[in-house]
């Protein structure tokens, strides 16, 4: 839909009328968070057909899956009926099931008789189940949790959409390569980023943002992480160059990310490196894990040739924390 009619329209929008509002907001919600919880029968029977008409078949699945929770002698035929306007064979196998361990209660219930009356063909085909030679021989299929357990998450979904490079509205110059991306995802984590676009771009159709104090190659795994909100193969030069990025545009996960590996990998021999980083950015947490390190082991660090070349071009920096190390001897 999006990559065919709406190419060429600067403010796109699409009409659909045959979902309710409540409804299409819990889609919509769904699409963003991947969150599906708290939600009523019939929200949910909405949501599983917006979810067999656009495609979403993560969604679905957590649709049948609580139908499937909640089903019961006077739901049974809504169920099947849905199951019949969707042509959802999955489904139809697993109510099935239920519906043959169950078929007394199911078959003599006033619900039932009701359904004979109304819909006499899908009752029926239900009930020739009960002498269908070959039912024992269908295969049990995987359960929902299994489906989804193997089927694509939000975040794999994004990553397609970043590599596969559609419905782009803007272009990331860096000094060597440039990166086709959505603005959307974009805004969503970077605080710097969402209020450059509100200011600057309003009327653009096709947009340029340049970052030429970035290597490409951070840009491209800073980029990665907004979509995904994964890192990977992070080594300590990427972690710290990382960290600066996250600053300098305001994202604040992948800083706290990078922040954490850095606290995990602190050593003897990169803790002046860390403290001065901390420093720079004026990051009040990181540096007291940092000078907390360095006092503990205080004869190490500050006796290190490390700690030697770092005094000679932090002086100020460096006279803070060793003063500080000794004030805090004396509080105690």
């Amino acid at each position: 839909m999006l990559t065919g009619d709406m190419k060429e329209k600067k403010n796109e929008c699409i009409e659909i009328e045959d979902i309710a509002y409540d409804v299409l907001d819990k889609f919509v919600f769904f699409l963003y968070t991947d969150t599906f919880k708290d939600l009523e029968w019939e929200a949910v029977i909405g949501l599983y057909y917006a979810a067999d008409k656009y495609q979403v078949e993560r969604l679905k699945i957590l649709c049948c899956s609580f139908f499937l929770k909640d089903i019961d002698v006077h739901n049974v035929c809504e169920i099947l009926m849905l199951i019949d306007k969707h042509h959802d064979s999955d489904f139809r196998m697993r109510v099935e099931d239920f519906i043959l361990k169950n078929d007394d209660e199911i078959f003599s219930s006033s619900t039932w008789k009701q359904f004979v009356d109304e819909q006499p063909f899908l009752p029926a085909k239900t009930m020739l189940l009960k002498y269908d030679k070959d039912k024992g021989k269908r295969t049990v299929p995987e359960t929902y949790d299994e489906k989804l357990s193997i089927h694509p998450t939000v975040q794999d979904d994004l990553l397609a959409l970043y590599k596969s490079k559609i419905i782009t509205d803007i272009d990331i110059i860096c000094k060597d390569t440039t990166f086709h991306v959505h603005k959307s995802v974009l805004c969503a984590s970077s605080i710097i980023m969402r209020e450059w676009f509100k200011k600057d771009m309003k009327c653009k159709p096709k947009d340029i943002f340049e970052i030429q104090d970035l290597e490409d190659d951070i840009v491209s795994r800073m980029l990665l992480f907004l979509y995904t909100d994964s890192l990977e193969d992070v080594q300590w030069d990427i972690a710290m160059k990382l960290y600066h990025a996250a600053d300098v545009y305001q994202i604040l996960r992948l800083k706290i990310r990078c922040s954490c590996f850095l606290i995990e990998n602190l050593q003897i021999s990169n803790a002046s490196t860390i403290l001065l980083l901390a420093h720079e950015h004026q990051d009040a947490k990181l540096k007291s894990v940092v000078e907390d390190f360095i006092f503990m082991h205080d004869e190490e660090i500050f006796g290190s040739d490390e700690w030697a070349h770092f005094s000679e071009s932090n002086v100020r920096l460096a006279n803070e924390t060793m003063r500080s190390k000794y004030k805090k001897k004396d509080d105690l």
